[in-house]
């Protein structure tokens, strides 16, 4: 589970600014998402006539192969984010689910801006991806992180709506995979707990 709140280091948006030896890496950073665009865009443009077969699971081109530019961004927002530098990968993954609406993408863009403290826009993407087709323990994630967002921008009730949701989806879970899903199930409890106790009110999960 990505826990993006407890992992951000402090001053990562305050660093992104100023000279010296980040300058030529902004560069490349920003020539390399240019050519990633150009490559979408002449993608596009030579490829319009021909409509290609859809995948009805994923609701993604099934011509679409893991080398295709998509997937390139959202390796791009990866390499960016083990190196923490998160505005650069934030503004990678946020590419990438702009272009396609894959769970993957929007998750990674959602808990990024979540991490940047970008509330509203992270708020709106996970919200997004439930609007989705979107496997039960993928939509449990997205309710635990929603959750949290919630839970910290002081909103208990749809704090604790989304926490409930997710607990019923991982106890039905662990009905058929305990060793699974059990320390999902425990960790939600959890997460209620906090929010009942921050807000004066007794677990009743």
């Amino acid at each position: 589970k990505f826990s993006p709140a407890s992992t951000t280091p402090e001053g990562a948006i305050g660093n992104e600014e100023g000279s010296g030896p980040g300058d030529d890496e902004d560069n490349l950073f920003s020539e390399e998402l240019l050519k990633l665009r150009q490559q979408i865009a002449a993608a596009r443009s030579s490829e319009a006539p021909n409509v290609q077969p859809m995948d009805c699971q994923s609701g993604t081109n099934s011509a679409m192969g893991p080398g295709d530019p998509t997937s390139a961004l959202f390796e791009l927002g990866e390499k960016h984010e083990m190196r923490i530098e998160w505005p650069k990968a934030l503004d990678a993954y946020k590419s990438a689910w702009k272009i396609e609406k894959n769970p993957k993408y929007g998750i990674k863009y959602a808990s990024v801006a979540q991490a940047l403290n970008r509330v509203r826009e992270a708020a709106s993407t996970y919200e997004e991806i439930l609007g989705l087709q979107v496997d039960l323990a993928g939509r449990a994630e997205v309710l635990s992180n929603l959750g949290l967002l919630y839970k910290d921008s002081n909103c208990a009730s749809k704090a604790e709506q989304a926490y409930i949701e997710a607990l019923a989806i991982r106890r039905k879970l662990a009905e058929t995979a305990p060793e699974k899903y059990s320390p999902a199930v425990a960790e939600t409890l959890n997460n209620l707990a906090i929010l009942y106790h921050a807000t004066r009110r007794d677990l009743r999960a």
